[in-house]
């Protein structure tokens, strides 16, 4: 899988470096070999677990691919297996190719 590119305003990383908490205007973005976004993930806070390349977050999220707009509330990516599942209030727009 493509690497995962993170922004935050603010960012805390425990001991152990096990875990990120990551806060305010956070942003995730996957790009592809020549840089371009394949994904986009935008929320308030989230938390990543390293070592089981996992993302997480409770807050309102937008997601954002090339042809698809996803928000909710509440976030959990399984970057092992892309899995990606957005928990309540979900709305989604596909636009078409």
């Amino acid at each position: 899988r493509p690497a995962l590119h993170v922004i935050a305003d603010q960012g805390w990383l425990t001991s152990a470096n096990q875990v990120v908490l990551l806060n305010g205007n956070v942003e995730l973005t996957e790009k592809d070999r020549s840089g371009n976004p394949l994904m986009q993930v935008n929320t308030a806070s989230a938390r990543v677990l390293i070592d089981q390349n996992y993302v997480e977050s409770d807050r309102f999220t937008r997601i954002v691919t090339r042809r698809t707009s996803i928000t909710g509330t509440g976030m959990q990516a399984d970057l092992n297996n892309g899995k990606l599942s957005v928990l309540s209030d979900v709305h989604t727009t596909i636009t078409p190719d």
